[in-house]
């Protein structure tokens, strides 16, 4: 569930305390570390045997994978940024996981909730698109 943060963390405001919203976006992240792990093995063979097709191979894949990433509806309140592992924020720092920041920050169990399902399912895309063979 959502608790306030430490006083010194971020102002105070609501930050997840292992809450159950996020567990689809942790269990995709488990599958996608998996799956770049192998991806990573393989990409070591590939050049240690100097196999120019495996890693034409690879490069596509990585770029799926990269593309996957993009969810269409955007992250909440910009969805001209599309992309769910990082976006700028409105100064133009660097935010990572923006839709799950966002909703984090709004204190909406069921934005977070959502946020999160929409980060799984990027993640498992990426993982899938990794794999593909």
């Amino acid at each position: 569930r959502l608790q306030p943060a430490h006083p010194n963390n971020r102002g105070g405001r609501l930050q997840p305390a292992h809450s159950p919203e996020l567990t689809p976006a942790r269990e995709a992240a488990e599958r996608f570390a998996g799956a770049a792990a192998r991806e990573r093995a393989e990409t070591a063979a590939a050049l240690a045997a100097g196999d120019a097709a495996r890693l034409d191979a690879i490069n596509r894949r990585l770029m799926a994978a990269e593309r996957a990433f993009l969810d269409p509806s955007g992250i909440p309140g910009r969805p001209w940024y599309r992309h769910q592992i990082y976006a700028p924020k409105f100064t133009y720092a660097p935010e990572l996981l923006p839709g799950v920041a966002a909703a984090i920050e709004s204190g909406d169990p069921a934005q977070v909730a959502e946020q999160a399902r929409r980060l799984a399912a990027a993640l498992d895309r990426a993982a899938a698109a990794l794999t593909a063979r």
